[in-house]
Order: structure tokens, then C-alpha cells, then sequence
């Protein structure tokens, strides 16, 4: 978010010139009605601030004229009903995505000058001047923001031949490497490698690999979204020869972080159905990582050498569903590109399609993918030849499909052509012995960035993350661990630098009564199998928990051979 309070100069600059063109006073206020910046005449006059009401009432209409100054209803309660020292006033708002709103006034202290009155049109067209100008300033001031974000993540984690570009695919950083390598003439990045691979790269949500041409050579492609907000804001492009050593994950489970047995069990039937060709369709709440599933299915597959392209069924426009995933002819349509476009499905042949979300998919679009599957064929928009397709489909949900066929909200003939496999991630309250080796993930993940001091995480904060419910999921906590890495001041992470709302879960009662019969249970085993090392791993074996999981609980429950628990 971009706050107009830090950048007075160049709004001032603006202000300054437009009143010295049509001779009257300007004044620019925030939306808790202060004076960001104003006219020396306007401040001397008014003050650094005006009445809450009129602010309020232009943001609710958009634009306001004066005409009665002291008289008009918003004037109630206003330090200067009785005597306003304004003749006239026109006020409008100036609203600019991730910038805090404000609002524009042109006023006249001279009682006796009419001008704005006789020429109130000229006035009014003035304004909208200066909210355009305003407007464009602080557009511009977002997309440097952005674009400083991003050449700062460039930085921060460059390799050696890299792009950076915005969403769209305009290349506005390159390392000097690259250009001393290509010597690009262009800036965008359908110039430097095919337009499909193009398309590929600004339509991926996460980390992508392809090998693809770069101006004529053959390279391995690493892509990835840089995000600001949640939002994508633009991609780096890491570029490597083929013939240098590229890091290879042979497992194709290295980016689950996981001891727990349902998860081991989730491991072992993601390994038997990955060689299939068969549909899948992948259950689990928000947050658990479904797509993390998905993309093992496909690295475990014979198509693991061909893309894999993630299609958020959530975020497509109705009317747009069929030129991106059938793609489109040239002159197909208004504004279509020269040469056509591919769609989803053609660029992904011979490789794998993950449908996320795929019960946000309104039915007249589920219609449209279920007459794919059923032949396999595809038609370009404005085209009237079909084209064979080859790609594996792999869909995602976190609702229950058959309860959605039920309600009417989802085909019943679409849900039994993709709901041949089903797999189900665990929430994170169900696999709770993972949380111990997923927070140190993220404190090796995030550390460097933020505080390298940052070594670990004390027992009492372990305690309070397993015994809190997780909503949000591994999602949740990871930002929950990203957030105490920024706040807390010490070696380790407390308690107190979690977020409040996880910091200040109250477990239920119910929850102590388990862990006193947990407690009870893990000491007859460790008096049955021995208190020793060896005695300890038969323990945890028997538990079937980890080693380290046991040696925590040990700890929490305050257990040894020579105590009895309280």
C-alpha cells in the first residue's frame, strides 16, 4: 500500500502548477479529513485540517460543489458555520488501486469574485484535471513501488543469467551477464523465448522449469512469481545452459516436510497412481497443499519431461475460459493477437493439467471441459479445425464434490469422468508431529531475509503451535513463522512473538484430560521398554511417533524415571 502522506512533493508539485493556471486555491486531504499538502493561502486560511462530514460525503458521492458554504447539511458542526471563510468549493475523490484515498479541493476565499460561479463548468473540468494528474502520480509511485520490490528480490536471490519481468511479460531488469551475453534489443520476454513458453510463465501461479530456446540457443528455464500483497506483481527468469550442472531432485517428495504416519500414507499412494494416465481429483482444506500433491503426481510420471500448467478455475472470467484453455485464432475476436494464441490444453500436451479450485468452475464452463474429456479434441476460438490433445488431468478441491453434484452446483457426469482417483491431504491438526520439522523449515526458509539470529523455537512456543487448531493450515503457518521471525528479538522464538490470536488460543478442556492420558500412557510404555536410549526408540516405535516428537513430550509432561506425574 503506497500512503500518499509520504509522498507531499509530487503531489505538491501538482497542486502548485494547475493553481497558479486557473488562480484559485488547492488543497489535498487524506480520508481522515488532514491536509496533505495545500496552497500557502488555503493553509493559512483553513488549517491543517476541515470537517470529517464533507470529506465523508465526497467519498460517498464521488464529487461535491459548495455553492452555499456554512449552509449545506454536511456544514453542521464545523468550526466555521457561522463565518466560512470559502466563497465556493468543489470537491472530488481520487482513488487509485493500493494507495490510500484522498480528496481534491478548488476553492475561492474572495466574497466578491464570481468567476467560479459564471464559469462553474471550467472549474468543475479543472478538478478533474487535477484528480487525473493526482491519479496518474500516485499509479506511477505504485508501479515504482512494485517494480523496486521486484528488482530488490532480484537481488536479494540473482543467479548468474536472469530476467525480471512485470506480469505481463515486460522485461524490466536483466542481469549484466545476460545483456553482455544476447545483447537483447527487446524488453519484452516473448522476444527472448517462444510466445508460448511465454504464455507458460506469466500464467503459472508457482515455480515453473521448462527447457525452451533462448534467441536461437537451447536453455533450462527457471521461472517463479514474485508476489507483493499476495498479489503477483512479476517473475524472475533464471537462465542456465544445458550443458552446467543442473540441481536435480531425484525425490520426488523433497518439499514435503512430514514424519507422520498419514502422510506417509498419502507418500505411498502418491506413488502407486503417479505412472497412471487415470484422472485424479485431490481433496483437501485451504492450505494444505494440494498443488505441492499434484506437481509429485506428474514428477513421478512418465510425463515428469513435460509441462505441467496449474489452471486456478477460481480466478478465470466466464467469458474468457474458452480462449485460454482452447486458445484462439487470429481476428478471432476484438483485440486478439496476430498469429492466435494457445490455450492451456495445447500448451500442456503431452504433460499434465491441474485444475485447482475446480468447484468454483461455473456448470456452463464445466459443460465446455467435460465435452474435452470426453474426446479429447480441442477447437481454437474462431476456428474450425479440431486438434488432438494429450494431457493428464488433475483437479483440486476443498469442497466435497458429491455434496456439491447434490446441491446442483456441479455436473454429476463431470464429476464421475474426473473423480476416478481421489487422494486426501491432511489438515496440519491431523498430522501434528510434522509442525516441530515444518517450523524449522521456515526458519531456514526465512531467516536469512529477515533475522539471521534466529536459531530456533523454545519448548512453550512448540506447545502453543501443536495445540492450536490451524485453520489456515501449512499456509497459516508458515506466515505465522515468517511473522515471529520479524518480531521476535531473541535467539529463539517465544510464544510472545507469535501472532495474538494463535499466542492467545485457549485449548479446550477436553484437550488437558488427553494430554494427562497421553502422559500416563507414554510412561508405562518407557517403564516397560526401558528409560535408556534403546528403551526410548522401542517407546516411540510402539507410539509409532518419532524419536524427537517423544524426547519433546518427555520434556512438556516434565516425565523421568524417578517421578510419578502429578
Amino acid at each position: 500500500m503506497i500512503h500518499i502522506s509520504d509522498h507531499k512533493a509530487q503531489i505538491a508539485d501538482v497542486i502548485s502548477t494547475v493553481s497558479k493556471i486557473i488562480n484559485m486555491e488547492i488543497a489535498v486531504f487524506d480520508e481522515f479529513a488532514q491536509i496533505i499538502c495545500t496552497t500557502p493561502t488555503y493553509r493559512k486560511i483553513k488549517g491543517t485540517s476541515v470537517h470529517m462530514p464533507s470529506i465523508k460525503e465526497v467519498f460517498e458521492k464521488g464529487n461535491v460543489v459548495v455553492t452555499t458554504p456554512g449552509q449545506m447539511e454536511s456544514c453542521i458542526g464545523c468550526r466555521f458555520v457561522e463565518n466560512c471563510p470559502s466563497n465556493i468549493e468543489i470537491l472530488a475523490s481520487v482513488t487509485v488501486d493500493a494507495v490510500d484515498p484522498c480528496v481534491v479541493s478548488i476553492t475561492s476565499f474572495d466574497k466578491d469574485d464570481q468567476t467560479i460561479i459564471k464559469n462553474i463548468k471550467y472549474y468543475i473540468e479543472s478538478l478533474e484535471l487535477v484528480v487525473q494528474l493526482i491519479g496518474k502520480q500516485l499509479h506511477n509511485l505504485v508501479i515504482a513501488k512494485e517494480n523496486e520490490i521486484i528488482r530488490l528480490a532480484h537481488l536479494s536471490q540473482s543467479s548468474e543469467e536472469s530476467l525480471i519481468t512485470d506480469q505481463e511479460g515486460r522485461v524490466i531488469y536483466n542481469s549484466l551477464h545476460v545483456e553482455n551475453c544476447y545483447q537483447a534489443g527487446s524488453n519484452h520476454l516473448d522476444y527472448w523465448v517462444d510466445p508460448a513458453i511465454h504464455d507458460l510463465i506469466i500464467r503459472s501461479t508457482t515455480s515453473l522449469t521448462v527447457e525452451a530456446e533462448v534467441l536461437g540457443e537451447k536453455r533450462i528455464l527457471s521461472s517463479k512469481p514474485i508476489k507483493q500483497n499476495q498479489k503477483i506483481v512479476g517473475y524472475q527468469v533464471d537462465i542456465q545452459t544445458t550443458e552446467r550442472d543442473i540441481t536435480v531432485h531425484t525425490n520426488p517428495f523433497h518439499n514435503f516436510i512430514s514424519v507422520s504416519n498419514c502422510m506417509n500414507d498419502l507418500k505411498e499412494m502418491i506413488t502407486r497412481i503417479a505412472p497412471s494416465a487415470s484422472s485424479v481429483v485431490i481433496y483437501g482444506e485451504t492450505g494444505t497443499g494440494k498443488e505441492l500433491v499434484a506437481r509429485s503426481i506428474h514428477d513421478m510420471s512418465q510425463r515428469k519431461n513435460e509441462k505441467f500448467v496449474a489452471v486456478n478455475c477460481a480466478n478465470f472470467p466466464e467469458h474468457l475460459f474458452e480462449s485460454e484453455m482452447f486458445g484462439y485464432e487470429e481476428g478471432a475476436f476484438t483485440g486478439a493477437k496476430k498469429g492466435g494464441k494457445l490455450g492451456v490444453f495445447e500448451l500442456a500436451d503431452g504433460g499434465t493439467v491441474f485444475l485447482d479450485e475446480i468447484s468454483e468452475l461455473p456448470l456452463l464452463q464445466q459443460t465446455k471441459l467435460l465435452r474435452f474429456l470426453q474426446e479429447r479434441t480441442i477447437t481454437r476460438v474462431g476456428g474450425v479445425t479440431s486438434y488432438p490433445v494429450d494431457v493428464r488431468i488433475i483437479c483440486s478441491t476443498n469442497k466435497d464434490l458429491l455434496s456439491e453434484v447434490q446441491a446442483g452446483n456441479f455436473r454429476k457426469d463431470l464429476y464421475y469422468r474426473i473423480n476416478v482417483i481421489k487422494l486426501t491431504v491432511p489438515s496440519l491438526r491431523q498430522r501434528r508431529d510434522d509442525i516441530p520439522y515444518l517450523v524449522d523449515h521456515f526458519i531456514n526458509l526465512y531467516k536469512p531475509n529477515i533475522n539471521n539470529r534466529i536459531s530456533g523455537i523454545t519448548p512453550e512456543c512448540t506447545d502453543v503451535l501443536q495445540n492450536y487448531d490451524w485453520p489456515g493450515n501449512v499456509r497459516e503457518l508458515e506466515n505465522c513463522i515468517e511473522y515471529a521471525i520479524n518480531l521476535e528479538h531473541g535467539p529463539k522464538i517465544t510464544p510472545k512473538a507469535l501472532p495474538m490470536e494463535i499466542y492467545q488460543h485457549k485449548a479446550p478442556q477436553a484437550h488437558s484430560i488427553i494430554q494427562e492420558n497421553e502422559a500416563i500412557i507414554i510412561r508405562q510404555s518407557l517403564d516397560t521398554f526401558g528409560w535408556d536410549t534403546q528403551g526410548k526408540q522401542q517407546t516411540a516405535d510402539h507410539l509409532n511417533i518419532s524419536l524427537r516428537t517423544l524426547y519433546r513430550k518427555i520434556r512438556q509432561f516434565n516425565l523421568s524415571d524417578h517421578h510419578s506425574l502429578n
